[in-house]
Protein backbone atom coordinates (compact mmCIF):
# COMPACT_ATOMS: atom_id res chain seq x y z
CA UNK A 1 0.00 0.00 0.00
CA UNK A 2 2.64 2.18 0.84
CA UNK A 3 4.63 1.41 -2.09
CA UNK A 4 1.13 2.13 -4.17
CA UNK A 5 1.01 5.30 -2.97
CA UNK A 6 4.92 6.25 -3.30
CA UNK A 7 4.15 5.55 -7.16
CA UNK A 8 1.48 7.30 -7.50
CA UNK A 9 3.35 10.87 -5.14
CA UNK A 10 6.16 10.50 -7.88
CA UNK A 11 3.38 10.63 -10.81
CA UNK A 12 1.88 13.41 -9.91
CA UNK A 13 5.20 14.92 -9.75
CA UNK A 14 6.66 14.28 -12.63
CA UNK A 15 5.16 16.70 -14.92
CA UNK A 16 5.85 19.46 -12.54
CA UNK A 17 9.38 18.78 -12.43
CA UNK A 18 9.28 18.20 -16.44
CA UNK A 19 7.19 21.48 -16.73
CA UNK A 20 9.96 22.94 -14.86
CA UNK A 21 12.80 22.34 -17.45
CA UNK A 22 10.67 23.71 -20.51
CA UNK A 23 12.09 26.99 -21.96
CA UNK A 24 10.00 29.96 -20.84
CA UNK A 25 9.91 33.05 -22.87
CA UNK A 26 11.33 35.37 -21.31
CA UNK A 27 14.70 33.36 -20.66
CA UNK A 28 14.43 32.70 -24.15
CA UNK A 29 14.77 36.41 -25.67
CA UNK A 30 17.28 37.22 -22.58
CA UNK A 31 19.16 34.45 -24.68
CA UNK A 32 18.84 35.89 -27.85
CA UNK A 33 19.55 39.38 -26.50
CA UNK A 34 22.99 38.18 -26.18
CA UNK A 35 23.95 37.71 -29.29
CA UNK A 36 25.00 40.35 -31.17
CA UNK A 37 26.14 39.35 -34.52
CA UNK A 38 25.27 36.14 -36.53
CA UNK A 39 25.79 34.28 -39.95
CA UNK A 40 23.21 31.76 -41.08
CA UNK A 41 22.88 29.88 -44.03
CA UNK A 42 19.14 30.58 -45.48
CA UNK A 43 16.73 29.09 -47.11
CA UNK A 44 13.84 31.29 -48.52
CA UNK A 45 10.45 29.78 -50.34
CA UNK A 46 7.83 31.88 -51.56
CA UNK A 47 4.16 31.21 -52.54
CA UNK A 48 2.43 33.87 -54.89
CA UNK A 49 -1.50 32.95 -54.67
CA UNK A 50 -2.53 34.73 -57.56
CA UNK A 51 0.45 33.75 -60.14
CA UNK A 52 0.55 29.87 -58.12
CA UNK A 53 4.40 30.44 -58.46
CA UNK A 54 6.76 29.08 -55.52
CA UNK A 55 9.71 30.49 -55.37
CA UNK A 56 13.05 28.75 -53.81
CA UNK A 57 16.16 31.28 -52.86
CA UNK A 58 19.29 30.58 -50.64
CA UNK A 59 22.40 32.73 -49.16
CA UNK A 60 23.69 33.83 -45.93
CA UNK A 61 22.24 36.04 -43.60
CA UNK A 62 24.06 38.47 -41.58
CA UNK A 63 22.70 40.01 -38.53
CA UNK A 64 24.61 42.54 -36.35
CA UNK A 65 22.89 43.77 -32.91
CA UNK A 66 21.04 45.97 -32.87
CA UNK A 67 20.00 47.62 -36.18
CA UNK A 68 20.91 45.33 -39.31
CA UNK A 69 19.68 42.66 -41.05
CA UNK A 70 21.53 41.52 -44.48
CA UNK A 71 20.45 38.61 -46.67
CA UNK A 72 23.15 37.70 -49.31
CA UNK A 73 21.43 35.56 -52.06
CA UNK A 74 23.79 33.02 -53.67
CA UNK A 75 20.97 31.05 -55.74
CA UNK A 76 19.28 31.53 -58.40
CA UNK A 77 20.74 35.12 -58.93
CA UNK A 78 23.36 37.03 -56.83
CA UNK A 79 21.86 39.89 -55.29
CA UNK A 80 21.22 41.22 -51.56
CA UNK A 81 18.52 43.00 -49.39
CA UNK A 82 19.51 45.50 -46.24
CA UNK A 83 17.03 46.32 -43.89
CA UNK A 84 17.54 49.09 -41.22
CA UNK A 85 14.68 50.50 -39.11
CA UNK A 86 15.28 53.91 -41.62
CA UNK A 87 14.88 52.11 -44.88
CA UNK A 88 15.51 48.79 -47.12
CA UNK A 89 17.54 48.13 -49.41
CA UNK A 90 17.85 45.59 -52.68
CA UNK A 91 20.58 45.57 -54.90
CA UNK A 92 20.24 43.13 -57.52
CA UNK A 93 21.45 42.92 -60.88
CA UNK A 94 18.45 43.74 -62.59
CA UNK A 95 16.90 45.98 -60.04
CA UNK A 96 18.51 48.32 -57.01
CA UNK A 97 15.94 49.92 -54.80
CA UNK A 98 16.20 52.25 -51.73
CA UNK A 99 12.38 52.29 -49.82
CA UNK A 100 12.57 55.12 -47.23
CA UNK A 101 10.34 54.61 -44.07
CA UNK A 102 8.32 57.59 -44.86
CA UNK A 103 7.33 56.55 -48.53
CA UNK A 104 6.99 52.97 -47.21
CA UNK A 105 5.97 52.43 -43.62
CA UNK A 106 4.69 48.94 -43.76
CA UNK A 107 8.69 48.05 -44.54
CA UNK A 108 9.86 49.76 -41.52
CA UNK A 109 7.41 47.80 -39.41
CA UNK A 110 8.26 44.81 -41.00
CA UNK A 111 12.25 45.27 -40.60
CA UNK A 112 11.74 46.41 -36.77
CA UNK A 113 9.69 43.18 -36.10
CA UNK A 114 12.58 41.12 -37.34
CA UNK A 115 14.95 43.00 -35.72
CA UNK A 116 13.12 43.12 -32.38
CA UNK A 117 13.18 39.40 -32.48
CA UNK A 118 16.75 38.68 -32.87
CA UNK A 119 17.35 41.48 -30.69
CA UNK A 120 15.87 39.38 -28.12
CA UNK A 121 13.37 43.14 -27.58
CA UNK A 122 10.39 40.98 -26.21
CA UNK A 123 8.66 44.56 -24.94
CA UNK A 124 9.10 45.87 -28.47
CA UNK A 125 6.70 42.69 -29.62
CA UNK A 126 4.34 42.86 -26.56
CA UNK A 127 3.53 46.49 -28.42
CA UNK A 128 2.88 45.53 -31.52
CA UNK A 129 1.85 41.94 -31.69
CA UNK A 130 0.02 39.24 -29.52
CA UNK A 131 2.24 36.78 -28.54
CA UNK A 132 1.26 32.60 -28.47
CA UNK A 133 4.39 30.69 -27.34
CA UNK A 134 4.54 26.86 -26.38
CA UNK A 135 7.32 24.67 -26.21
CA UNK A 136 7.58 21.18 -27.85
CA UNK A 137 10.13 19.49 -25.65
CA UNK A 138 12.57 20.85 -23.48
CA UNK A 139 14.49 22.70 -26.43
CA UNK A 140 12.33 22.64 -28.94
CA UNK A 141 9.71 25.89 -28.88
CA UNK A 142 7.52 28.03 -31.16
CA UNK A 143 6.24 31.40 -31.46
CA UNK A 144 3.26 32.81 -32.76
CA UNK A 145 2.45 36.82 -33.52
CA UNK A 146 -0.36 38.18 -34.54
CA UNK A 147 0.06 42.04 -35.82
CA UNK A 148 -2.13 44.98 -33.74
CA UNK A 149 -0.30 47.45 -35.23
CA UNK A 150 -0.66 49.07 -38.61
CA UNK A 151 1.16 45.88 -40.22
CA UNK A 152 -2.42 43.93 -39.47
CA UNK A 153 -3.37 45.75 -42.86
CA UNK A 154 -0.89 43.42 -44.85
CA UNK A 155 0.08 40.82 -42.24
CA UNK A 156 -1.75 37.43 -41.25
CA UNK A 157 0.89 36.48 -38.69
CA UNK A 158 4.71 35.20 -38.28
CA UNK A 159 5.31 31.70 -36.60
CA UNK A 160 8.79 31.56 -35.59
CA UNK A 161 10.09 28.30 -34.76
CA UNK A 162 13.12 27.23 -32.81
CA UNK A 163 15.67 24.93 -30.95
CA UNK A 164 17.03 26.35 -27.46
CA UNK A 165 18.10 29.76 -28.13
CA UNK A 166 18.11 29.39 -31.95
CA UNK A 167 15.78 30.66 -34.20
CA UNK A 168 15.25 27.78 -37.04
CA UNK A 169 12.32 29.03 -38.78
CA UNK A 170 10.55 31.96 -39.66
CA UNK A 171 7.00 32.09 -41.37
CA UNK A 172 5.70 35.52 -42.94
CA UNK A 173 1.79 34.79 -44.13
CA UNK A 174 0.31 37.87 -45.74
CA UNK A 175 -3.49 38.70 -45.46
CA UNK A 176 -2.84 38.34 -49.59
CA UNK A 177 -2.49 34.69 -49.53
CA UNK A 178 1.49 34.85 -50.11
CA UNK A 179 3.46 33.80 -47.66
CA UNK A 180 7.49 33.26 -47.53
CA UNK A 181 9.32 30.70 -45.20
CA UNK A 182 13.00 31.51 -43.95
CA UNK A 183 15.16 28.28 -42.88
CA UNK A 184 18.01 29.15 -41.07
CA UNK A 185 21.01 26.82 -40.50
CA UNK A 186 24.07 26.94 -38.86
CA UNK A 187 27.21 27.69 -40.44
CA UNK A 188 29.74 25.41 -39.64
CA UNK A 189 32.93 27.04 -38.00
CA UNK A 190 36.07 26.61 -40.69
CA UNK A 191 38.78 24.26 -39.30
CA UNK A 192 41.75 25.93 -38.45
CA UNK A 193 44.90 25.26 -40.34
Amino acid sequence: MIFKQFLIIVSLMLPLNSFAQTIKITDLFHALSLIKTEKKYFTETQLDPFLDILQTRSGIMHYQSPNLLEQHYQKPIKGNVIFTPTQMKINFPSRTLELSVERFPEISLFAQTLLSLLNGDLKALNNNFTLKFQTHNDTTWQLDLTPTNQLKKHLLSINVIGKQSNITSILLTKRSGEWRKIVLQSIPPTPSL
